[in-house]
């Protein structure tokens, strides 16, 4: 149960807080938009991190009149309450709150000024990661907190505060049962935990063979599967042979399809501003010419009925093929595009300055590109110069867009090895995007020993061998009929247009200091 407030400390409070409310709200902002951009890094370059949602908030006057009692402070030092600012991240499972914990303490670009992380697993039920610092914004700093839940700690969290502990009729019985249920979740998230932690095991995906091959398959799904006999795997462990010699399950497979055509069009950042410029177009005649994708061996265990293996997760491989998409896109406008003379500095202001001229030379620009990785810093400061990505329209909502600058989407193309660009895009003039159906086309192909034997005599080291396991050819033998060698490729095609609908200017970093 909350403790009551005296109403004369709360008014001191308020018009301290009315005092200070456009640097909070900066601060707020400043906050949204550092976690959005870090779950959005972590999406991208973590295989298996997922979160559901981010949220921020200011403490209110009660709140803090409560904190300014319970730490001691005095109405004129609300700065120094340490969760004036606050968010809140949701993510899947525990192994994502400490990604996501471990992402916050350590990087060097967060506005988060001496984060610490606090695992929290109290009597009450309640579990958490804290991660707790100063946040600054221009020189404002004030204390801040963010709260990193899985989904199901978080949704008791949200119940046991709003229906349990407000209500001081129930102050005895009603935690009991709320920490009886907690417990109860926290036993199912460690289950799930170990789910995903044993759908690990193997090594990851290894690429084998050429990156696109010969012929693709007429229909969208395709399982050749071969048989295999106990006797023929003797080195075998009882679950190991349970895999090779049970059949593929079409039912996986498709299960696997639908997963990455869902993710797909989570990522589809290309279609969105090609679509919203009237230059995007599907067609029914598949092109091998330009279809692209992945030739990767995965473990056989989540295809198998029966077996102890987690679905894999396929937003991976769609990210990767977004990111090739945009790859193109950006070689297309390097190698045409009409450059200007000049250079612009590498920050928001004189990079609107110069979309502001570079706009109005064209007709009709429909999109903004910048490329190469910017510092976290100059992302963060996005939002206080165009509409946020969290603020836009669901028709503009993925990643790699990063927000609207006078209705104008902006494009980060966030390769590590492209060079820092500035381009303003008559998408509609410039360039067609066509996507070719089917969406996609997947593979998956089983591998006998004939075929074990084929590829460790062009790669001897396509599959590792466990520790603790002899370095053999009848072991790696045996490591590759407990894979499968999946194929999954997609056809796009962006044809070119009018060139000089494509205006571009180059963007020169800060001198380093």
């Amino acid at each position: 149960m909350l403790d009551a407030v005296d109403e004369s400390d709360e008014l001191r409070v308020s018009k301290t807080l009315g005092e200070l409310s456009k640097d909070i709200d900066r601060a707020v902002a400043r906050l949204r938009a550092y976690l959005e951009h870090a779950v959005a890094e972590l999406s991208q370059a973590a295989p298996d991190f997922r979160y559901r949602f981010v949220e921020t908030r200011d403490k209110k006057p009660r709140e803090v009149a409560r904190a300014i009692e319970e730490q001691n402070l005095t109405s004129d030092q609300v700065l120094e309450i340490d969760d004036l600012i606050g968010g809140r991240v949701v993510v899947v499972s525990p192994s994502d709150v400490r990604e996501f914990a471990g992402y916050l303490v350590d990087d060097p670009g967060s506005p988060i000024q001496t984060a610490e992380a606090e695992a929290i697993d109290d009597d009450s039920g309640y579990r958490a990661t804290h991660v707790k610092g100063r946040i600054s914004c221009g020189a404002f700093v004030a204390g801040c907190e963010i709260q990193i839940r899985t989904a199901l700690a978080d949704a008791w969290a949200v119940v046991s505060r709003a229906d349990i502990y407000r209500r001081s009729d129930l102050a005895r019985l009603l935690p009991k049962l709320a920490q009886t249920q907690a417990r109860a979740l926290a036993a199912a998230d460690d289950a799930l935990e170990l789910i995903r932690e044993e759908s690990k095991r193997p090594s990851p995906a290894e690429p084998t063979g050429e990156p696109k091959p010969p012929v693709l398959p007429s229909e969208p799904v395709v399982v050749t599967d071969v048989e295999i006999s106990r006797d023929s795997v003797p080195n075998a462990s009882d679950d190991e042979v349970y895999i090779i010699t049970h059949p593929l399950s079409h039912d996986r497979v498709d299960a696997f399809y639908e997963e990455f055509l869902k993710d797909r069009e989570q990522t589809a950042s290309g279609e969105k501003v090609f679509r919203r410029a009237d230059a995007f177009a599907v067609s029914d005649d598949w092109k091998d010419e330009v279809a692209a994708g992945f030739n990767v061996l995965l473990h056989r265990g989540p295809f198998v009925d029966g077996a102890s293996w987690a679905p894999y997760r396929t937003w991976q491989f769609a990210v990767a093929g977004e990111q090739h998409l945009l790859n193109r896109l950006d070689t297309l406008l390097r190698n045409n595009a009409v450059f200007s003379d000049a250079e612009v500095r590498l920050n928001w202001k004189d990079i609107f300055v110069a979309v502001d001229n570079l706009r109005a030379r064209l007709n009709s620009p429909s999109l903004v590109v910048v490329t190469g990785r910017l510092p976290t810093e100059l992302m963060v400061d996005l939002h206080n110069h165009v509409v946020p990505e969290w603020e836009l329209d669901q028709d503009l909502r993925a990643l790699w867009i990063e927000g609207a600058y006078d209705g104008i989407p902006i494009l980060n193309i966030r390769d590590d090895d492209a060079p820092y660009a500035l381009f303003v895009v008559d998408l509609r003039e410039f360039a067609t995007l066509t996507r070719y159906s089917p969406r996609a086309k997947l593979t998956v192909q089983a591998i006998d020993h004939v075929r074990a034997r084929e590829v460790l005599a062009k790669r001897p080291d396509a599959v590792k061998v466990p520790d603790g396991r002899p370095d053999n050819e009848t072991e790696r033998i045996l490591h590759l009929l407990l894979h499968v060698q999946v194929l999954m490729y997609e056809s796009y095609e962006i044809k070119p247009g009018n060139s000089a609908a494509a205006l571009g200017a180059r963007l020169t970093p800060p001198p380093a200091t």
